[in-house]
């Protein structure tokens, strides 16, 4: 009933909301248009191409999850202090309009840029993992499980291809199982690795001499027969296999390359199911190599309700009694900004260095934000 009796003013409340946050978005969206344009002059030409909307989708979404968040926080902030400078906020108070009625107001309508960020954020869903975007990296190397060590001269991401590769492949105790080295390696999930032009060296160990199939296609391991026995007992580090060959193919190295381009891309660089997919691989790698990836994952999961923390830290910030000054808004929003980048410059480092778990060091501002709020607000009262 209370709702019905305030329509009109829940009427007006929404429209300035929706004013004041469409021209923040509005005005972030031209300073950062402005910018990108300055840095990539050719981005107009693809905006107006055939597959322009394209072009445009890709460099719009990426920017929704940041834009809608600080849109809600000046939005919800700039609605409440010209209530207060022109004292509609007063008469509301005077009037017996509670103030957290104007909180779920303005929290209602911030439904919608949640929703919005969300679906942006996992706007990738549909496709899968993307490597449309890594770039052919002039050199390239992967160590894989302190069994295999990969090292190419220039690597093509796109097709999955390296030049000038050399492998080395260790047995359960560090010794040496076989090398390769190859003028072009290609891999495909189903048939594993191919080489081309290059050699094999294989070497004796516990589990036998790795010796390539008559056709080049897969390894068989041999056991070793006395004199090689002997070889491994006397430590011998010399290969006893070593073979040149136009074509080599071994279904069993499975190394999958992406999700170490991944890595060398960095987390900022990754789509939230990329990096689903990333720490999902490396389960049980060093955690201080993967804390940026699992902050980044967790930053982009709090995206959505990201917005709902900015307008109720703006509301606590901005709500009050008295008329409030130009100078004092101002002041205002910038105590909330620098408050806030604070908090997250502080334990994005703190997550990155893994001295908190990043999971809660990207929660922490948040929760701080929305904890110093509400103390701000009942001060206010």
């Amino acid at each position: 009933m209370k709702i019905i009796k305030y329509r009109i003013l829940i009427r007006h409340l929404s429209f300035t909301w929706s004013a004041w946050s469409l021209l923040c978005i509005a005005f972030l969206l031209a300073v950062f248009a402005i910018f990108s344009l300055s840095d990539q002059p050719d981005l107009l030409n693809r905006f107006l191409a055939e597959d322009g909307l394209d072009h445009f989708t890709g460099w719009l979404l990426p920017q929704i999850p940041w834009f809608l968040p600080i849109s809600s926080f000046f939005g919800t902030l700039f609605c409440l202090l010209f209530l207060r400078q022109r004292r509609e906020w007063l008469a509301m108070q005077a009037s017996g309009v509670p103030a957290y009625m104007v909180l779920f107001v303005y929290l209602t309508l911030g439904l919608i840029p949640t929703c919005l960020v969300w679906l942006a954020s996992n706007a990738d869903e549909v496709s899968g993992v993307n490597v449309s975007e890594f770039s052919r990296h002039v050199s390239f190397q992967m160590k894989v499980n302190r069994t295999r060590a990969w090292y190419f001269e220039s690597f093509d991401a796109n097709g999955l291809t390296g030049k000038n590769l050399q492998l080395y492949s260790y047995d359960r105790k560090g010794n040496d199982s076989f090398r390769i080295r190859a003028e072009q390696a290609m891999f495909n999930g189903k048939l594993g690795w191919a080489f081309k032009n290059g050699r094999f060296l294989g070497f004796p160990s516990h589990k036998g001499l790795p010796v390539p199939n008559q056709d080049n296609d897969g390894l068989q391991w041999r056991s070793l027969d006395e004199n090689e026995a002997n070889f491994l007992k006397d430590e011998f580090t010399g290969p006893l296999i070593n073979k040149s060959f136009d074509t080599l193919t071994i279904k069993e190295l499975q190394d999958n390359p992406l999700p170490h381009l991944m890595l060398k891309n960095g987390p900022k660089a990754l789509s939230l199911r990329e990096l689903d997919y990333l720490l999902e691989v490396f389960k049980g790698v060093n955690s201080n190599i993967l804390a940026p990836y699992e902050l980044r994952r967790a930053q982009m999961l709090l995206n959505s309700p990201s917005c709902m923390v900015a307008i109720f830290f703006a509301f606590c910030i901005g709500v009050g009694r008295g008329k409030v000054s130009i100078g004092q808004m101002i002041g205002l929003t910038l105590l909330g900004l620098v408050t806030f980048y604070v908090l997250r410059t502080t334990f994005d480092a703190l997550g990155e260095e893994a001295v908190v778990k990043p999971t809660i060091a990207a929660f922490l501002p948040y929760a701080i934000s929305v904890l110093g709020g509400w103390v701000l607000y009942l001060k206010k009262r």
